[in-house]
C-alpha cells in the first residue's frame, strides 16, 4: 500500500506536464459514519433484544479519471487512451455486516478495501476527413437498450430491457465509418479468437472406488464445446464396460490466444440525430466462415425522444427491437420488443434512491421526477429452446422530487401477464413528510408492499429486489407487507430519533412458522459523522 501511494504522490509532481491526461490527484473524496442503537419487540412472539450497527464510509482518490488522445485535420491518426473513472481506494462496511469473501464479520470487526485502476486502449484510427477506418474496443453485437424510468431497480438492470444480439466473442478485428453533424455509419469486421480453457482432466475409476485405472489429459478443438471429452468418457465406458466410473474432474484453464480460426462476424450501426433530443438507431450483426452450425443473424432498431414542454416539464418516449436467429432447420426466430414512456420534471437518472418505506436502500438506485411506464414484449422463444414466463411484462413508476416542497412519495409495480393467461402483480408505495417544528423537523412515513401468490411464483427473469422477502405463505394465498415510522432530528446535533413498525406478511397462515405476520416495533438512536 506505501509503495502504491508513493508512486501517485510522485505522478502528482509531474502531472500538470500532461494537462490532457488523468493525473495524481491524491485526496480524501469521502469520510462518513454513523452509529446505531435499537430495542425492539417481535410482535408474534413478544420477545424483545436490542441491535447494535456500524457504517463507515472511505474513499482515498488516488487518480482522476480521464483520457488523453491525439487531434488533427485532414488525413491524421487517432490514439485514445482511457481509464474507466476515478481510481481510489475505498474501506466500507455494511449497516450491519462486513461481507469479507463469503463470510460475514460484526460491522465493528474492520473494512477491507480494493484497489480500481483501469487503463486501456479505447481507439486507434485512420481519418481521412469524416471517415476512418481503425480498431475500437468491443464486439460485432448491437441492440442494447437502457429505458429511462421513474424508479430504477437496485441492480439498474430493470432499465436495460433490451441487450445485445448477434453473434457474442467476435472481438478481433477493424472498423470504419462516417460522422457527420446528422448521422453516424459504423462498420465492424471481426474474426473469433479462441481463448477457452482446451484441457480437460479425465478419471477412469473401478466402481469399488479403491484405485484409478488412468488418468489422462484430453484437448478439445475449436468450436467443439467439450465434445472431444464426451467422446473420451464414451470410450472409456464402452472400453472398461459398466464397472467403470468415468467422471471429468477438472478443467484446466489455458490462454491459447489462437487468431487463426476462419470465424469472422461482420456488424453495421447507423445514428440518425435529425433534430435535437431525438435519435434513430438501427443494427444488423452476421457471423460467416467456416463454422456454419453457429452461424447467427443479429437485427436492432431503437428510437428516443426528449420533448420539453416548457423549462421544468418534458415527455421521454422511447422504443426499441432486436432479433436473432440462425440458419440451422426448423430455427425461430427470438425477438423482443420495450417500449418506454416517461411524463417527467427534473433531471434524468439521478444517483439516489427514492428514500421512502420499501423504496429506500438499493432497492429504487436512481430516480427520475415524473411518472412513467416501461413495457417488455418477448415476442418469440429463441432457437435454443428458452423462453421468459410471461407474454408481456409492464412497469409503471413515479417520484415526486420537489415538486411538492417537504414530500416525498413514490411508487413501483411489477405486472406480468402469464403465458396461462394469469397475471402477476406487485407494487410497493411509500410517502414521508417533512415537519418543522422550530429547531425540530418531525418526518413522519409510511409505506405499503403487496403481491400476489402468481407473482411470488414466476416472476424470476429480470427480479426485481425491492420485492424480495415479501415473507411466509403457503400457496395460493397474497402478501401484503407495511411499514410505518417516525424520524426525529434536531433535538439533539447529528442525532436522529426513530419509531420504526415493519410489519411481516400480514395475510400470512402458514401454520408451519405461527403465522408470524405482525412483525417487529423498534426504537432507534443514530449519530451520524
Amino acid at each position: 500500500m506505501k509503495k502504491a501511494l508513493s508512486v501517485f504522490l510522485m505522478l502528482a509532481l509531474v502531472g500538470s506536464v500532461f494537462a490532457a491526461e488523468p493525473v495524481a490527484d491524491v485526496n480524501v473524496a469521502e469520510f462518513s459514519g454513523n452509529a446505531s442503537v435499537q430495542w425492539g419487540i417481535n410482535l408474534d412472539t413478544m420477545k424483545t433484544g436490542f441491535k447494535n450497527a456500524y457504517e463507515v464510509n472511505l474513499k482515498l482518490n488516488l487518480l482522476n479519471g480521464g483520457s488523453k488522445s491525439t487531434t488533427g485535420d485532414g488525413i491524421w491518426g487517432e490514439l485514445v487512451i482511457k481509464t474507466d473513472s476515478d481510481s481510489f481506494l475505498q474501506w466500507e462496511n455494511g449497516d450491519s455486516h462486513l461481507m469479507v469473501g463469503d463470510a460475514a464479520f460484526p460491522s465493528n470487526a474492520g473494512m477491507t478495501s480494493n484497489l480500481n485502476l483501469n487503463a486501456y486502449v479505447d481507439t486507434a484510427k485512420l481519418h481521412f476527413g469524416p471517415a476512418y477506418v481503425g480498431i475500437t474496443r468491443g464486439n460485432t453485437q448491437t441492440g442494447e437498450l437502457k429505458m429511462d424510468a421513474a424508479i430504477r431497480s437496485s441492480d439498474d438492470n430493470q432499465a436495460k430491457w433490451l441487450s445485445d444480439v448477434g453473434p457474442d466473442k467476435y472481438s478481433q478485428g477493424i472498423v470504419a465509418g462516417f460522422e457527420h453533424e446528422y448521422f453516424n455509419v459504423a462498420v465492424d469486421l471481426r474474426s473469433y479468437a479462441d481463448n477457452r480453457a482446451d484441457f480437460a482432466k479425465v478419471t477412469v475409476k473401478t466402481t469399488d472406488g479403491k484405485h484409478t485405472l488412468l488418468e489422462t489429459y484430453v484437448m478439445y478443438g475449436v468450436g467443439t464445446d467439450y465434445a472431444n471429452i464426451a467422446a473420451v468418457v464414451a470410450e472409456y465406458k464402452a472400453k472398461y464396460g459398466d464397472n467403470a466410473s468415468v467422471t471429468v474432474e477438472d478443467v484446466s484453464t489455458h490462454d491459447i490466444n489462437n487468431q487463426y480460426t476462419n470465424q469472422y462476424a461482420m456488424a453495421a450501426e447507423v445514428e440518425v440525430t435529425p433534430i435535437d433530443n431525438l435519435s434513430i438507431k438501427g443494427g444488423v450483426s452476421y457471423n460467416f466462415g467456416e463454422n456454419k452450425t453457429d452461424t447467427r443473424l443479429g437485427f436492432s432498431g431503437s428510437v428516443g425522444y426528449k420533448f420539453n414542454i416548457n423549462d421544468t416539464f418534458y415527455v421521454r418516449p422511447q422504443v426499441g427491437y432486436t432479433g436473432v436467429t440462425n440458419f440451422v432447420e426448423n430455427a425461430n426466430l427470438d425477438s423482443e420488443m420495450a417500449m418506454g414512456l416517461l411524463f417527467g420534471w427534473g433531471d434524468i437518472g439521478i444517483d439516489a434512491n427514492a428514500g421512502v418505506p420499501f423504496l429506500d436502500g438499493d432497492s429504487a438506485k436512481k430516480v427520475s421526477p415524473g411518472v412513467g411506464v416501461v413495457a417488455h414484449l418477448p415476442l418469440g422463444k429463441d432457437f435454443y429452446g428458452s423462453n421468459a414466463p410471461y407474454v408481456a411484462r409492464i412497469m409503471p413508476s413515479f417520484f415526486s422530487g420537489e415538486i411538492v416542497p417537504n414530500l416525498t412519495a413514490a411508487a413501483y409495480s411489477d405486472i406480468g401477464i402469464m403465458e396461462q393467461g394469469d397475471a402477476a402483480m406487485a407494487v410497493a408505495v411509500g410517502a414521508k413528510y417533512a415537519i418543522p417544528v422550530g429547531a425540530v423537523t418531525i418526518t413522519p412515513n409510511a409505506g405499503v408492499r403487496f403481491a400476489n401468490s402468481v407473482y411470488d411464483a414466476s416472476m424470476t427473469e429480470k427480479g426485481v429486489a425491492m420485492f424480495d422477502g415479501l415473507g411466509e405463505q403457503v400457496g395460493g394465498e397474497h402478501y401484503l407487507n407495511l411499514k410505518a415510522g417516525v424520524d426525529v432530528t434536531g433535538l439533539v446535533s447529528n442525532t436522529t430519533f426513530s419509531v420504526i413498525y415493519d410489519s411481516a406478511n400480514v395475510l400470512n397462515e402458514n401454520p408451519a412458522d405461527n403465522a408470524a405476520k405482525a412483525g417487529t416495533l423498534n426504537f432507534k438512536v443514530k449519530i451520524s459523522l
